[in-house]
């Protein structure tokens, strides 16, 4: 409705998750995205992956001991806990080919 409405629409999958089966949930993901919106008439669509301060992390952890997300194993780069840098490509690429198996017309930001 509010791209009928002329309002510009961006699609934000981020953050994206490294779970298990992450590939699978994301693929499906996207399927329905695809199949559910007028994907080509977008602004567009951004991707980030999992990041996030380090001290807000560890005031997390204490409310949160059994969460799989909150004590991954991150890498530590200027304050901010995430993915290493294989990983973050890996999972960006992986997403991004998803969307563009779609024909999809639109910038694709990577954050």
């Amino acid at each position: 409705q509010a791209i009928d409405l002329g309002w510009k629409v961006r699609i934000c999958i981020d953050p994206i998750l490294h779970i298990p089966n992450w590939k699978t949930h994301y693929e499906m993901l996207i399927n329905h995205m695809v199949g559910y919106l007028p994907i080509n008439q977008l602004d567009s669509i951004s991707l980030g992956v999992f990041r996030i301060n380090k001290n807000f992390l560890k005031r997390i952890q204490k409310q949160r001991d059994n969460s799989a997300v909150l004590y991954y194993p991150y890498e530590l780069k200027e304050e901010t806990l995430s993915y290493s840098d294989q990983q973050k490509n890996e999972m960006l690429n992986f997403v991004q080919e998803e969307i563009k198996k779609h024909h999809v017309q639109i910038p694709i930001v990577i954050l």
